[in-house]
């Protein structure tokens, strides 16, 4: 399963501050395969393959890569620290494929780009995909500072659709010659103004770049991409339908310049989550760290934002900060029964306090 400084499962949340673009989450099975959790009690508790008497050694030793009752990965996963302390885990990992090949789109309407997403990713084509705006892929591309920057939003198209398609281990000449035909009949019959090529006009060699950027971590000597603007980004995300989309970016930018932040400064990527049953949506407010003016005006334009996007449906998977509290709001009866669990667990209420709805 390719990493990616991008979102959850989701350029690409902070998922390990490296998001999982693929495009085939869930499907291949669960890649988290056996963990051991110690509760706040002094508990140890082990689940998946590591639930099986006799583990590492049992001869039934990946048989079981659920584990009993509950999907305990899931509840560990957005727990934030409140349940209990993760000692180690096993991962399934995914083989490097053989061939890839990046393709781009620019893109102009993006209900155009997403319908045809709709159309093609529950159908398996693709491993990695992404739509950027011009905003943000500057900002992950750029490598001379803010000047590079700006010339680069000035000039990419308002959208760009990166998909990549790979073989992998077995047959991989014959299933990247599946899909490019899949593709070309699609696109050929079906989205004739969409131009889907392995290069993006006017910025060669970007798919041999791209493909680093999706496929490895985000070197620790350059600044973050996402604080490359301004020095220091107000991360907004959250997970809908890809059809909601246009909706809740149109939101955003009729908020926004209401703070006296420009629509030309918000970052935004979109990213499929499995095969585009739903997607990732994340939103950058770039600003000046130096600055507290600045900073509470992010602040309040954020805070704002968000219980907008919330009213109309927005689905916050993993509130953080002042977040957490609107959220929960929402949910009364499911903060509730979080209440419930936390007990059990947590009893004493020792892991993390003030988290979630803690």
């Amino acid at each position: 399963m390719p990493l990616t400084p991008f979102a959850e499962r989701s350029v690409v949340t902070d998922y390990l501050e490296r998001e999982v673009t693929t495009n085939t989450d869930y499907d291949y099975g669960e890649p988290l395969q056996s963990m051991e959790v110690v509760w706040p009690t002094g508990e140890i508790f082990r689940m998946g393959s590591a639930s099986v008497e006799g583990f590492p050694n049992s001869i039934s030793r990946g048989g079981n890569p659920s584990g009993p009752g509950l999907d305990f990965y899931r509840f560990f996963q957005g727990a934030q620290g409140t349940m209990g302390i993760v000692t180690w885990a096993q991962f399934k990992i995914e083989s490097i494929p053989k061939i890839d090949k990046v393709l781009f789109a620019p893109i102009d309407d993006l209900g155009y780009a997403i319908d045809f997403l709709y159309r093609i990713l529950p159908r398996r084509i693709g491993q990695e995909c992404v739509l950027l705006n011009n905003c943000d892929l500057a900002a992950l591309i750029a490598e001379q500072g803010s000047d590079d920057f700006e010339r680069l939003r000035a000039t990419l198209p308002p959208w760009t659709l990166v998909l990549v398609i790979s073989g992998l281990l077995r047959r991989p000449e014959e299933k990247i010659a599946y899909e490019e035909n899949f593709l070309k009949q699609v696109l050929l019959n079906e989205y004739p103004s969409l131009h889907l090529t392995e290069s993006l006009p006017g910025f060669p060699g970007l798919h041999t770049k791209m493909l680093q950027l999706l496929r490895n971590p985000w070197p620790a000597k350059e600044p973050y991409w996402k604080n490359r603007y301004r020095g220091a980004c107000q991360n907004l995300f959250f997970i809908t339908r890809p059809e909601l989309a246009a909706q809740f970016i149109s939101l955003v930018e009729e908020m926004a310049p209401l703070y006296g932040y420009p629509v030309s400064d918000i970052g935004i990527y979109l990213q499929p989550i499995e095969h585009n049953r739903a997607c990732h949506l994340e939103f950058h407010f770039s600003y000046d760290p130096t600055s507290d003016a600045e900073k509470e005006l992010i602040r309040a334009m954020y805070l704002d934002i968000a219980r907008a996007l919330l009213g109309e449906g927005a689905f916050f998977t993993r509130p953080y900060g002042e977040l957490a509290p609107m959220v929960y709001e929402k949910a009364a009866g499911y903060a509730m029964a979080l209440k419930r669990v936390k007990k059990v667990f947590d009893p004493n209420n020792i892991m993390n306090p003030g988290t979630l709805c803690f």
